[in-house]
């Protein structure tokens, strides 16, 4: 409990020092709408020093151009395997819901040996420990979604198995019927016959 109470104040801790070096927004005096802003690919990539930052403009960029960020970035990685920082972006692009590229099995394995580093420091620790929780969390949630859906496709094979079989008692009973008004029907006439042949 304790361990999740750190990590929370450090993931807080990290987030709000972010949000602190935004420039402040002054509203138009004008009352002019401000311009468009149109999404214009870039090939040079997204050179972000804060890895939140990093992960929070990459999920807005259209998939084709994640994977030529996420191309740029291995390829930086096969100059230099020791580098943390594009190590972690990685990580987080295949780790993150929002991202069109998840792979939540490659993300693991990247965290798992990011986190073995003995040159992390706290922050990045904390963060990439937030990610493998939300990792396994979501691996965890898909499971028992899977397992419910198998649940719940075993249960519409017994109802089915059971409406066909009911299905088949019900035209038994049918049958069975049919034949009893037949052999009633055919009692009633030999009934109305019998005091005929009496007189």
């Amino acid at each position: 409990m304790f361990k999740h109470a750190i990590l929370i104040f450090t993931s807080t801790a990290c987030l709000l020092s972010g949000c602190a070096l935004l420039p402040k927004i002054h509203t138009n005096q004008n009352n002019h709408p401000p311009p468009e802003v149109a999404y214009i690919p870039s090939t040079a990539g997204i050179n972000s020093p804060n890895l939140l930052e990093f992960i929070g403009n990459f999920i807005e960029l259209p998939i084709e151009a994640q994977r030529r960020e996420l191309a740029r970035i291995n390829q930086t990685l096969l100059l230099d395997k020791s580098d943390i920082d594009n190590r972690m972006k990685v990580a987080m692009i295949y780790g993150f819901s929002s991202s069109r590229l998840r792979e939540s099995a490659k993300a693991q394995i990247l965290l798992d040996d990011l986190l073995r580093e003995k040159t992390l420091n706290m922050e990045r620790k904390a963060l990439l420990v937030l990610l493998r929780d939300h990792l396994n969390e979501n691996s965890k949630l898909s499971q028992r979604l899977r397992d419910e859906q198998k649940r719940a496709d075993t249960l519409q094979s017994m109802v089915e198995s059971l409406q066909q079989k009911l299905d088949e008692t019900q035209k038994r009973a049918d049958t069975l019927q049919k034949k009893l008004n037949d052999l009633k029907e055919i009692d009633k006439t030999m009934m109305n016959r019998k005091p005929r042949a009496l007189q």
